[in-house]
């Protein structure tokens, strides 16, 4: 017994954790990003917004969803990160915009953290619409006291 285990009464040694392997942290993340992609989805809808697709697949490039607004296609893609947008991400975009020959005339992100001054300069030349949406909120469970 060592001088840690007769100060503290027990065995000091922790368990290791097992790391999660990275075919289930792929899965995780994807569950993640198909539920935040549903809050956007409501939060849109209360904006005004009528859903028309999901997970497009256009032209071998994936969006989220495709939503009417004043009857125009827009093209919108749901960042979850725990990191603000950057610029790549709003060329990302842009690129699936021009690849439509024209088809979207409004692209626009929604992100958890935001974005960087960058991102909102390329995104305001290009069309590109930045909102910054945490989620919905959890509901408490109500006490009886």
């Amino acid at each position: 017994m060592g001088i840690l285990e007769e100060f503290f009464g027990r065995e000091t040694t922790r368990k290791k954790r097992r790391r999660k392997s990275p075919k289930a942290r792929g899965r995780e993340a994807y569950r993640k990003g198909i539920k935040y992609e549903r809050d956007v989805k409501k939060f849109l809808r209360k904006k005004g917004y009528k859903p028309a697709l999901e997970r497009y697949r256009p032209t071998g490039a994936e969006v989220d969803l495709v939503m009417l607004k004043e009857r125009k296609l827009v093209v919108i893609e749901a960042k979850g990160r725990k990191h603000p947008i950057r610029p790549s991400d709003v060329n990302k975009l842009k690129k699936k915009m021009d690849r439509s020959h024209g088809v979207f005339k409004k692209g626009i992100i929604v992100s958890k953290k935001g974005a960087t001054e960058k991102a909102k300069e390329s995104a305001r030349k290009s069309r590109i619409q930045v909102i910054k949406y945490a989620g919905a909120r959890k509901k408490r469970k109500s006490s009886w006291w």
